[in-house]
Parts: structure tokens; C-alpha cells; sequence
């Protein structure tokens, strides 16, 4: 099966799936042994696009081929993000429906499941008016695959007990852990997260649980603006963890807070985004080597605690530094554009926030604002796009920047190798 070899295919649509082969198999086994001589059976067609259901001759090589491989297992070997819309319809005659409640088990929370009432397999009603069920299902696969439910989706699953992603920190926003989107990326290495000047003392102890090393992306001025942890007048330490400032631009106020001077770039949507993100790519190399030098090192000590990246928002700068770990890692490139735009769920008190810091009091300027604060999936999208474009890959990128011993330690460890 296709899904099987491809870990990108980042959704599947289900309509009328099977499930076990093995009632095909016997049903085929049972006419062979009526009929030794036989080479096939006639079985039920629909006849063109809203037809009837005809018999069709239909060759055992055929059926065969179908029957294959039971699904047992398959969810352990897809995409472990991939978001599966599974549908059937209530008298199917062809498909058993316990191979419904069967996809229903094997995918769990990477499905979402929907039982059409009185339609058969092709979705048409099983009434005495034939009743041509498959717009309502056009418009059920148009709305699963919607941008905004896709997020949704996404997101819910982040939240789930099990996942552990959204640590709570007091006075730290968007804190999540980049860990588990590939069965080999761990958790509790890489963390990502907005600045941290309103953590508190308790938050810092909290923090220190998970963080050996703060890798501080903002600028010289962000720094001297808005201080370093903790309150500006009143800075605090986290306990035996260490703060690395690293700055992509050194001079240049890339903050929120700078908003007019790159409202009309962001205003051009994914496109303008790029553009910015493109200052970001050119000026990161040495960043990113001494990120990977003491993550490297880091590793090799066998430290139980992870680093912490952070920029002010923890979107654009972050979301850059932290979509290239996701690729080294070979989490699919879909499940890192999802990834990107949960900074969105993650600063939504920081944006309202911002808003009344500057004092916003015009409507169409507060949408441009919201705009430009979002992180819209389709943005990371063509930047990785520009990645592949014009750098060979988001993997070429970093080898072309970082010390090889560097890459090969962080790269082997987020594909999952235990032993350096």
C-alpha cells in the first residue's frame, strides 16, 4: 500500500474502505471449490456516474490483487500525524460494517469517523426513492481538508493528556516541546517558546526541570528594551540552566513592537511572509552553528534536560530555527507547517496584549495586526518551499552551516539513535 512507503502523505480519505480480506478470500476459495474450472464471478457494478447497480464478470487475478494484505497495523506504519476521514454508509452491502468499528480501532485519534444513515456502498439511499448521498459526502471531504479545520484538528491532538506538548510554565507563553512528530524524534530535547520576560520565580524553578540551555534569538535593542528573564528592573536566573544569546540580527528591532515598518510586507500574505523569512535564512548560519555546537555537546553529556529557543513572539525567528530541527528529524514537512501555526494558539493573549500596547484603535489596522501576528500554515509552507528552491533541501541548508561532527551527533539523535 502506497501510504504505507510515503510518511509525507499528510491526509487520507477512507470512503467505503476495507478492512479484512479474509471473507473476500473465502467468499473466492468457496467458488473455486464449487467450480474448480472458474477464472471469475460476477459481482455488483455501478453503471456510470449516478447509475444502477449492475452484474459485472469480474477475473479471480483481478480480485486477487486486491486481497493482498490484511490492514492489520497499518496505523503504526503511516505518517504518525497523518488525520484519516473514514466514511461508510450504514447498509453497506459490500464493505461488512464491522470493518468500520475495525478503522475505528486501528486509527484512533488520527480518524475522524462519519456513518452516512441509510446509503449503501456507493452512497446512494436504500429507500424507495434512490437518494444520491455522495454532495453531502463532496462537502464533508471539502470541510475536513479546510485550513482551519486541519488546525483544529491538529491542535486538539497537542492537547491530549497523553501528548505532554503544552507544558504549562508560570509567566511563560507558548511553551511546547517539539518532540514525538516522528516515532524517533524524543521528546523533552528541543523547547520553543515566546521571551521570557514575564517569567517568575516560580516559573524559572519550573523551568529548570526541563531546560539545561536559553537560546535568546532578539536583537541587541529587543534585549536592551525588554530585558533578559524575568522582569526588566527585576531579573531573575533559572536555576542551573545556562542563557546563550545568539541574535539573527544583531541591531535590528525584528519585535512585535516594530510593527509599521513591516506591516506592508506581512500585508502581502504567504508571499510577504517569505519575504521576511528570507532575511531570516540569510543571516541564521551562525546562529544555528553555535545552537548545534551545544546541543551537540549537550547530548554527548548525556544530560537528562533539553534547550529552549526563543525569540519575542516565538513565531517567525523560532518557528524558522525549530522547522529546521523538525526536518533533520524527518518529520513530514505537512505536520511542521501544523506545527509553525500553533504559535497561533499559543499567543493569543500576547496579541491582544500588543494590540493595546500600541494603542490600536482602528479597525482595519487591528485586522492588518492580527494578520501579521498569525502563523498560517501556507507560510512555513513556501518557506520551505524557497528552502528546496534555492538551498537543495532544509537539510542541505543546515549541513552547508553547522560543523559536520556537530550535524552528524544532533542529526543522528533525532532519528532516534540511543548510542553516541
Amino acid at each position: 500500500m502506497y501510504l504505507k512507503q510515503d510518511h509525507e502523505i499528510p491526509f487520507m480519505i477512507n470512503c467505503s474502505g476495507r478492512y479484512l480480506v479474509q471473507i473476500y478470500k473465502e467468499k473466492m476459495q468457496e467458488i473455486k471449490k464449487r467450480n474448480p474450472e472458474a477464472v471469475g464471478s460476477w459481482q455488483k457494478y455501478i453503471n456510470g456516474q449516478g447509475g444502477q447497480l449492475i452484474d459485472k464478470f469480474v477475473l479471480f487475478e483481478e480480485t486477487e490483487s486486491l486481497l493482498r494484505s490484511n490492514l492489520i497495523g497499518i496505523s503504526d506504519k503511516l505518517n504518525p500525524n497523518i488525520q484519516v476521514l473514514t466514511i461508510f454508509g450504514a447498509l453497506d452491502k459490500i464493505i461488512p460494517l464491522s470493518d468500520f468499528g475495525l478503522w475505528v480501532d486501528e486509527l484512533g485519534s488520527k480518524g475522524t469517523y462519519q456513518m452516512i444513515a441509510n446509503a449503501d456502498h456507493n452512497f446512494y439511499g436504500v429507500t424507495s426513492e434512490r437518494i444520491n448521498y455522495n454532495p453531502q459526502i463532496a462537502k464533508q471531504i471539502r470541510q475536513f481538508l479546510d485550513p482551519k479545520t486541519i488546525q483544529e484538528r491538529f491542535y486538539k491532538k497537542t492537547t491530549m493528556v497523553q501528548s505532554k506538548r503544552w507544558i504549562p510554565i508560570d509567566g511563560l507563553e507558548n511553551f511546547r516541546d517539539l518532540g514525538g512528530y516522528s516515532p524517533r524524534f524524543p521528546n523533552g530535547l528541543i523547547f520553543r517558546s515566546a521571551d521570557l520576560r514575564d517569567l517568575t520565580v516560580l516559573g524559572a524553578r519550573q523551568l529548570s526541570k526541563h531546560i539545561a540551555y536559553v537560546f535568546d534569538l532578539r536583537s541587541n535593542p529587543e534585549v536592551h528594551k525588554n530585558g533578559t528573564i524575568g522582569p526588566q528592573k527585576h531579573p531573575i536566573e533559572i536555576p542551573d540552566c545556562e542563557r546563550v544569546h545568539v541574535p539573527i540580527f544583531a541591531e535590528t528591532d525584528y519585535s512585535p513592537d516594530k510593527i509599521q515598518s513591516r506591516m506592508k510586507m506581512y500585508a502581502q500574505g504567504a508571499q510577504g511572509f517569505l519575504s521576511a523569512y528570507i532575511g531570516v535564512i540569510h543571516n541564521l548560519g551562525p546562529t544555528l552553528a553555535k545552537i548545534f555546537k551545544i546541543l551537540a555537546q549537550l547530548i554527548l553529556s548525556k544530560e537528562h534536560r533539553g534547550i529552549l529557543i526563543h525569540c519575542t513572539a516565538g513565531k517567525d525567528r523560532t518557528g524558522i530555527v525549530c522547522a529546521l530541527f523538525l526536518c533533520l528529524g524527518g518529520v513530514a514537512e505537512e505536520t511542521i507547517c501544523q506545527e509553525y501555526q500553533l504559535t497561533e494558539h499559543g499567543l493569543k493573549d500576547n496579541v491582544d496584549r500588543l494590540l493595546k500596547r500600541i494603542a490600536v484603535d482602528d479597525k482595519e489596522k487591528e485586522t492588518k495586526i492580527r494578520n501579521m501576528m498569525g502563523a498560517k500554515a501556507i507560510a512555513m509552507r513556501v518557506t520551505l518551499d524557497h528552502l528546496w528552491k534555492k538551498h537543495g533541501g532544509p537539510i542541505q541548508y543546515i549541513r552547508d552551516r553547522v560543523d559536520p561532527k556537530d550535524f552528524e551527533i544532533v542529526h543522528r539523535t533525532l532519528n532516534g539513535a540511543a548510542n553516541l
